[in-house]
């Protein structure tokens, strides 16, 4: 069953890269993106890796629509097509991590890394050439949410230490990245010697 599993998701992990490439609609492309990601959260009980599976197929889903129609002026569709599975699939990860009776998995650990990624990704690619000031802000922004994750995971669950583990380290990934993009290579240098302190 996890063979047959892992490979109709491979499938349409596959057959979903090929239709975002010559489909230049988003609203239903999101859609599809949105029906995946249930069908992958559903799909979970039987195969632990059906979620990783299916948000990496929508990465490079987007990615091949990016690279196909994406302009500047289309800054709203790309954070369409981002922004409702990305937060489905945290949401799954959140309700996951503070109500299940488990220890948060490999799976989901990895899951968590591969959703923010892709979120910062095309918020780099979209900011970069429409507002690129606004990237700094945009990365602590991201930070921020991780670190309210990261302090309910605390309070959920202080006897599983993974989950607020993973996303506080996700928060400070993004405090650091949000200095080199926000300031280039003017003051990067005591910027991060302050963050170190701050961090420590």
């Amino acid at each position: 069953a996890c063979s047959l599993s892992a490979g109709q998701f491979a499938c349409g992990a596959i057959a979903s890269v090929a239709m975002a490439a010559h489909t230049d609609r988003p609203e239903a492309l999101a859609l599809f993106f949105l029906a995946q990601a249930g069908v992958a959260i559903l799909a979970r009980s039987r195969w632990p890796w059906a979620e990783v599976v299916g948000l990496a197929g929508t990465v490079l889903s987007v990615a091949a629509w990016m690279d196909a129609y994406f302009r500047p002026a289309r800054a709203a569709d790309a954070y369409l097509l981002v922004a409702p599975v990305a937060a489905v699939y945290l949401l799954s990860l959140v309700v996951r991590g503070l109500r299940g009776a488990g220890e948060l998995r490999r799976q989901d650990a990895l899951l968590h890394l591969l959703d923010a990624a892709f979120v910062w990704t095309v918020l780099y690619r979209v900011l970069y050439v429409t507002d690129p000031r606004t990237l700094g802000l945009a990365s602590v922004a991201l930070a921020v949410v991780y670190l309210a994750l990261g302090a309910a995971a605390l309070k959920a669950r202080p006897r599983d230490p993974r989950q607020a583990r993973v996303v506080l380290g996700l928060a400070a990934v993004f405090v650091t990245l949000a200095i080199p993009v926000q300031l280039g290579l003017h003051g990067i240098t005591l910027a991060w010697a302050l963050e170190g302190l701050l961090l420590l």
